[in-house]
């Protein structure tokens, strides 16, 4: 493979789409700090996500231009030149080489391709790996991990044995109880950003914090355990691991959604299962799933065989992750003056292997402007963390 030029900063190309049959609203190029670095076009064609080139490339700092006469999009990343032109399956490469493509479309002297084409591009060609979240239509641009990825027969030996081996329990003080809050996402994973930049990695680690000291202060039978006190990542499976390890009583994990629409509104409780409740929490399932990418599984290692495995730990605990989730749900509704989802299932990775009552909890929504303010403020986190306060020494006083 050619030698590629990759650029030393880590983006997220964070694609907030509309209604709009054509151009969409609010598309930024960020950083992983939350800074806005330049504005990318899209449109929709019958569920599809086309991205504009000119502005694609432009923004990763290449030099590009479109000429009129020969209907040709070029681009010059350095080493490399490419020339992309509208309906032609073929890429031109240095003047020489034709590479396979998908067809871009050509609307208005802009050159657009579909988000998918564009993701194969980017690894094949630019050595950049991306995760497209179609749920809330981010796409995430990270520099190319020089280290070998992480390979199954490493990531275990014996997978059933993992999930099915015993831990050493740690001692506590008699009738103490152990709350795990996780904080979603972490590090080089930011989870989905609101139209102003706040991040959700930044809401989950507040509120967790919230969480916690609230606990603690007012129930001192309960101690509490976060799995991230920072911003840094940790794997969705070490997570529930670090849980188990501690022999936790609960184990919440703590989040702010994001959806294409910047109408969706509300807060939500998830639990664990091997189908999707509705197509929301599908999406949603493949949103929060979609960082596995990072931990050197593929895809088609999420397939009914793996879940079976998974969730053969969870399952005793399922009826009572969703006691937990209704109780939850029916706080958060006094507390909270947005809409209440409901609790919902899905086939949420970061749950799959607690052995305790687990759920996920979605906050509120980023994507919607209004949401985005609220997740920020003191007031609405204090909010939600009294309602899950109560929930916790609730359920726990009439289970233990």
């Amino acid at each position: 493979m050619r030698k590629k030029i990759i650029k030393a900063s880590v983006f997220l190309l964070i694609l907030i789409i509309t209604t709009s049959p054509l151009y969409a609203e609010n598309i930024g190029l960020v950083d992983v700090e939350g800074r806005l670095l330049n504005e990318v076009s899209a449109w929709q064609s019958e569920g599809s996500v086309l991205l504009d080139l000119r502005d694609l490339f432009f923004s990763l700092g290449f030099d590009v231009s479109w000429q009129e006469e020969t209907q040709r999009l070029e681009v010059d990343a350095g080493e490399d030149e490419y020339k992309f032109r509208p309906g032609k399956s073929l890429v031109a490469v240095n003047g020489e080489n034709l590479v396979p493509f998908d067809p871009p479309h050509l609307h208005q002297e802009r050159l657009y391709l579909e988000v998918n084409a564009v993701e194969n591009f980017m690894t094949e060609e630019l050595g950049k790996n991306t995760t497209w979240n179609p749920s809330r239509s981010q796409l995430q641009l990270v520099e190319a991990d020089e280290s070998e990825p992480v390979d199954a027969d490493e990531r275990s030996a014996d997978p059933v044995a993992d999930f099915l081996g015993e831990m050493d329990d740690e001692e506590r003080a008699e009738g103490e109880l152990l709350v795990v809050i996780d904080p979603g996402h972490g590090g080089r994973d930011p989870g989905a950003i609101g139209p102003n930049g706040l991040m959700e990695k930044e809401v989950a680690l507040d509120i967790s914090h919230r969480l916690a000291d609230r606990i603690e202060s007012e129930y001192e039978q309960i101690e509490t355990h976060l799995t991230r006190e920072e911003d840094v990542f940790v794997s969705l499976e070490d997570r529930t691991r670090i849980a188990n390890e501690l022999n936790a009583d609960m184990f919440i994990s703590i989040h702010a959604n994001g959806h294409h629409s910047q109408y969706a509104r509300g807060f939500e409780v998830f639990t664990l299962s091997g189908e999707a409740s509705d197509p929301s929490a599908e999406e949603l399932a493949e949103t929060e799933n979609s960082v596995l990418k990072y931990e050197g599984y593929d895809a088609d290692e999420l397939d009914d065989v793996a879940w079976i495995l998974h969730q053969l730990r969870a399952t005793v605990h399922t009826r009572d992750s969703q006691d937990l989730a209704r109780q939850m749900v029916d706080l958060m509704e006094d507390k909270l003056p947005v809409p209440n989802r409901g609790v919902k299932q899905a086939p949420l990775w970061v749950l799959k292997d607690a052995q305790m009552p687990a759920v996920l909890v979605e906050a509120g929504f980023l994507s919607n402007p209004q949401e985005e303010r609220r997740l920020q403020s003191s007031d609405y986190q204090e909010s939600v963390v009294e309602a899950i306060a109560k929930t916790v020494y609730h359920y726990l006083e009439n289970n233990h």
